[in-house]
């Protein structure tokens, strides 16, 4: 049996010489400008071949929108309304004072309106928008908790609770619900549109 392996082994035929390698050119001959530019162009080339020339703001918009939004909302926390009153008006247990905290922010299909009370909302797609000279947008809907409530200043037994006064909450009305905050932008190609 013969040993098979590279023909390196054996006598060398013209079959194994590549032509391109006896055209060699010395990269130092080329210059170093000239590597330097095509280097950057073929990087540039492969790049955009692969990703695109917008992919990288398309993936910046679906981040915002699949985490970044909520992140804003959740960073106001809880919001205490309190009042601008005067201390000689009212007695301090009449004062209602309020907390809003935000919640769960939803985001629905872009949509428009039919145009008459009978009509339902329709879907969208941008090249509707585009046509009719209109904003291809979402809803911005956020869940929202609302409580009015006094506040009450009571004397409690200082040697048990270590308190001299304590302050307490009487919620007057209490309110979860989801509100329209606004309309937000859709970009094309993104996780809306899909």
């Amino acid at each position: 049996m013969k040993e098979v392996g590279p023909s390196s082994k054996s006598e060398v035929d013209d079959m194994d010489m590549d032509e391109d390698l006896m055209d060699t050119t010395n990269l130092n001959e080329l210059g170093r400008e000239t590597l330097q530019s095509f280097c950057k162009k073929a990087a540039s080339l492969f790049f955009f071949d692969e990703y695109g020339l917008i992919s990288h703001q398309i993936n910046s918009y679906n981040a915002f929108i699949n985490s970044g939004l909520q992140r804003v909302f959740d960073s106001f926390g809880e919001v205490a309304v309190e009042p601008g009153y005067d201390i000689s008006e009212q007695k301090d247990g009449e004062w209602r004072r309020a907390s809003v905290r935000l919640g769960k922010v939803a985001l629905n299909r872009p949509s428009f309106w039919g145009g008459t009370s009978s009509d339902a909302e329709h879907n969208m797609v941008f090249r509707h928008a585009r046509a009719c000279n209109m904003t291809y947008s979402v809803r911005i809907k956020i869940h929202v908790n609302v409580q009015v409530y006094t506040q009450t200043v009571s004397r409690s037994d200082k040697c048990k609770t270590g308190i001299d006064k304590v302050v307490q909450k009487n919620v007057v009305h209490a309110e979860n619900r989801e509100i329209i905050i606004g309309r937000m932008p859709v970009m094309v190609k993104s996780y809306l549109t899909s």
